[in-house]
């Protein structure tokens, strides 16, 4: 079977971070994008994303 990309929105949410760690615990995609909010001086979402998936790949485009 090929793997395919997967998009997710709001994944610093809670739904969306429970989706996205499912997404990366079942490894059946090739890539998982996500959409976030932009990052402010009292909210850095990708400071969290690294805190909680530091260990994997992880590429942040502006």
């Amino acid at each position: 079977m090929t793997k395919k990309n997967a998009l997710l929105t709001g994944a610093t949410g809670f739904i969306g971070a429970y989706m996205l760690d499912e997404l990366m615990k079942t490894k059946s995609h090739a890539k998982i994008f996500v959409v976030i909010r932009k990052v402010d001086q009292f909210n850095n979402p990708i400071k969290r994303l690294e805190e909680a998936y530091g260990h994997v790949l992880l590429k942040v485009i502006n």
